[in-house]
């Protein structure tokens, strides 16, 4: 379950920029973490500094193992990005069944945006052709 939420926040700060050209306003369907707003496009405007870093970028769940973990993931994502959070991204800690129905959920409603990334992937040569994502995250979130 851990590994799933940690992945989940990865993917949920990554398509945070795809599905807002970069601005973070909205983002994609949760599992067990959103994303508010998280940054300007380019991050700063000309004759301005870059926004600081949160000191918390994640909500706390009351698990300091978890939250350590959540916290590291958040400052990956940030890095990757190249930009900071600019509001907390809410975390919900759900069980097995409400994650695997709110996942699913997500699939539905950014299929389309799943199958421009499977196109980007098989031109650049990093999945085969013929790949299908939206399949594949299905029959993996039934394992």
């Amino acid at each position: 379950m851990l590994i799933v939420l940690l992945t989940s926040l990865l993917l949920i700060g990554a398509t945070g920029c795809r599905t807002t050209g970069g601005t973070g306003d909205g983002g994609a369907p949760a599992a067990t973490a959103s994303p508010g707003s998280t940054s300007s496009p380019s991050g700063t405007t000309p004759g301005t500094t870059a926004p600081a870093p949160l000191a918390r970028p994640v909500t706390e769940t009351g698990d300091a193992g978890l939250d350590a973990g959540l916290l590291e993931v958040a400052r990956f994502v940030e890095v990757t990005r190249g930009h900071p959070f600019k509001t907390p991204v809410r975390v919900q800690l759900v069980d097995d069944a409400e994650f695997e129905r709110r996942y699913l959920a997500g699939l539905e409603t950014e299929t389309e945006a799943i199958r421009r990334q499977q196109h980007l992937l098989e031109a650049l040569e990093v999945i085969p052709r013929g790949t299908d994502l939206v399949d594949l995250s299905r029959r993996t979130s039934a394992e």
